[in-house]
C-alpha cells in the first residue's frame, strides 16, 4: 500500500511538470508568432489599420529583445560570480610552495 501511495506522488509531480512544460511552450510559441507578426508583416500594414493598436512602435521590437538578452546575461554572470566567491574551493586561499609536504 505505501508503495503505491509514493508511486501516486511520483505520476503527479511528473504530471505538474508535463503541464508547466506545456504551459512555457505555449507561451513561447505565442510569443515567437506575436514577434514575428509585429517585425515582419507589420510594416506592411497601413498605419491607419485597427491591428495596430494591439502593438507598440517598432523602435521597441529591437530595444525589447536587448533589454531581455542583456538581462539574461547579467543574471548568469551574477549568480557564476556569487558561486565562485562563496565556493570554499576558491575562498580558501593556497598554500605556498614550500609549506607542501
Amino acid at each position: 500500500m505505501n508503495f503505491f501511495f509514493e508511486e501516486n506522488i511520483f505520476i503527479t509531480k511528473n504530471i505538474i511538470k508535463e503541464m508547466f512544460g506545456l504551459a512555457a511552450l505555449a507561451a513561447l510559441v505565442f510569443g515567437y508568432i506575436y514577434y514575428l507578426f509585429w517585425v515582419i508583416i507589420l510594416p506592411f500594414i497601413p498605419e491607419d489599420h485597427s491591428v495596430q493598436n494591439y502593438f507598440l512602435d517598432s523602435k521597441y521590437a529591437f530595444i525589447l529583445p536587448a533589454f531581455v538578452i542583456l538581462s539574461i546575461i547579467t543574471s548568469v554572470m551574477t549568480y557564476l560570480g556569487y558561486v565562485l566567491i562563496n565556493s570554499e574551493k576558491y575562498s580558501k586561499p593556497l598554500p605556498k610552495p614550500w609549506e607542501l609536504k
